[in-house]
């Protein structure tokens, strides 16, 4: 009996010991609200939400070039109240509208016309009023162009009109907008060709400051544009690719491109530039940004130059860690570049036991890497620290050809961990942590990936998963959620301290749901709205973080 009694009181002692091991989960921290179910009528698309706490929420839904209907919502009780419903057919046949927007305490929406008769270009913005869910319809013209290169789209029977004509990205104060174009060319050969950008600035009241159109320093062939900024001092920027030779070459032990920055001002005749390179490593994707001490900063992931590889540029998104390269008076030094290595430890955890196996064999020869890792979100921080959001992407392509002879081509997609790192200010790695998920579908993204929000030094990352992930060992690999088959609205915090903990907050099939996380919407510090469907009808989703 005393034997019995004492392995009994052992076996207590554990069970208490394992459970206080786990930490609480987020789900407590968070409020979950939902609104009435409310039409969004057919063959219009939605733009998703606009709105704050105080004047009260809008959904925006456009059909064609015919009509734009806003429908405003009740904050307590996320049910709507009116709906405003514009009629554009007085407009231009060629109307788009291009964006939907906060900027500096007023809600905009920012539309297009193509003058064909005077075969001119023009780009509107117009003020919505939330309180009563109504545009104001005093139009302001920003831009009056020739031409401008778009995708076309499908606006009627046989009718179409361009589209993605603009891009619009805001001073990291708020200040400034930067509106770019590129301008069309029948031109079709890229070797021979250089592209004509146009730029302009514009301040909080979206007075002009500056803007012209400006030729490019490289052929088509020879340059890829990949990001635009606008500083808090007006300045515009073009983060761009620049091949040394033929974009197809092998690369061998060297990449065979560098990455170059164009400064743009208002007293300047030609932009400036600024080369960024590597050294010995290829940069896999950049993000373009400007801390709050007014730096600019790229930052992004490489990999390592491989002897064994001789790949032309691009052809691997294989991973070994961050950078940050600080951009000091127009000019890049390798004092001022900063690389983070991601640990093989957290490579190998929740693969299964072969990927274990190569990654140490790789890691003698200091070449284990992330695969496909895309990244996704750079938060940057009052204090100087930057977090690091990056996810496992690809795609596959399938082909069936049936007994005809008849080809169709399937597509599958896939969402898989997340790795985030934060950097301190001093440029040292504080946490670095891998969220492990396996996410496929076959409709592109739709339900999969994740919504980020950082909140009081917290990292939050919100997503849909199977429920066998929920406390997944390290050395097991993660169940798949098929996109469209319900699965658990999951919740995964990183503390300031690097510590993880992951929860649920519902089961989508409970409550006959169709979500899309990546979707959500931040309309305050501790808010965020999404739409939900449910038997054919939307309702509105508000998850409060209540601490």
């Amino acid at each position: 009996m005393k034997i019995g009694t004492l392995l009994l009181a052992l076996a207590l002692l554990f069970s208490v010991q394992s459970f206080t091991q786990i930490a609480p989960g987020p789900a407590g921290e968070f409020n979950v609200v939902w609104g009435k179910p409310y039409e969004l009528p057919k063959k219009y698309d939605d733009y998703g939400y606009l709105g704050n706490l105080k004047e009260g929420i809008i959904q925006i839904s456009t059909r064609g070039t015919k009509n734009v209907l806003i429908q405003r919502f009740d904050v307590e009780s996320l049910s709507p109240t009116k709906s405003y419903d514009i009629d554009l057919s007085e407009m231009s046949g060629h109307f788009v509208t291009d964006l939907f927007t906060f900027f500096n305490g007023s809600y905009y929406m920012f539309y297009s016309t193509w003058d064909k008769a005077k075969q001119k270009e023009n780009l509107f913005a117009d003020k919505i009023d939330i309180s009563s869910g109504a545009l104001a319809n005093d139009p302001k013209r920003l831009i009056r162009a020739n031409k401008i290169a778009g995708r076309l789209i499908a606006t009627g029977f046989y009718k179409f009109s361009t589209a993605d004509k603009y891009n619009f990205r805001f001073s990291i104060d708020s200040s400034f907008l930067l509106v770019t174009y590129r301008k069309y060319t029948k031109v079709k050969n890229d070797a021979k060709h250089k592209d004509i950008i146009g730029f302009y600035v514009f301040d909080k009241d979206l007075n002009k400051l500056w803007g012209d159109e400006y030729r490019m320093p490289h052929t088509e062939e020879m340059m890829d544009n990949v990001d635009y900024l606008v500083d808090s001092e007006g300045n515009a920027y073009l983060l761009s690719i620049v091949y040394k030779g033929h974009r197809k070459e092998k690369s061998g032990d060297n990449p065979n491109y560098y990455f170059e920055v164009l400064k743009f001002g208002k007293d300047y005749e030609e932009p400036k530039k600024i080369r960024i390179e590597l050294a010995d490593k290829f940069i896999n994707n950049m993000r373009f940004s400007e801390n709050f001490e007014g730096e600019m900063i790229c930052v992004g992931f490489y990999r390592r130059n491989y002897k064994s590889n001789n790949k032309s540029a691009f052809s691997s998104n294989n991973t070994d860690g961050a950078f940050i390269i600080t951009i000091d008076n127009d000019t890049v030094t390798d004092a001022l570049s900063s690389y983070f290595e991601i640990p093989a430890e957290m490579i190998k955890q929740y693969e299964k036991k072969s990927v274990r196996k190569k990654t140490d064999r790789k890691e003698k020869s200091s070449s284990a890497e992330v695969p496909s890792l895309e990244i996704r979100n750079v938060e940057i921080n009052d204090d100087g620290s930057i977090v690091f959001v990056g996810e496992q992407y690809h795609e596959e392509t399938y082909t069936i050809t049936d007994s005809k002879g008849n080809t169709t081509y399937h597509y599958k997609y896939y969402y898989d961990d997340i790795y985030a790192m934060k950097v301190g200010k001093d440029k040292k790695i504080e946490w670095i942590e891998k969220i492990p998920k396996r996410q496929v579908g076959s409709r592109g993204r739709g339900g999969m990936s994740f919504k980020y929000f950082a909140h009081k030094g917290n990292n939050y990352f919100i997503y849909l998963d199977n429920i066998k992930n929920l406390h997944l060992p390290v050395d097991k690999i993660p169940a798949v959620h098929a996109d469209g088959h319900g699965g658990f609205f999951t919740i995964c915090k990183i503390d300031s301290d690097g510590n993880v903990t992951k929860d649920k907050l519902f089961d989508l099939r409970d409550k006959e749901l169709v979500l899309w996380p990546a979707d959500l919407q931040q309309i305050s510090d501790n808010v965020l709205i999404g739409r939900a469907v449910s038997k054919k009808k939307s309702k509105m989703m508000k998850i409060v973080h209540t601490l």
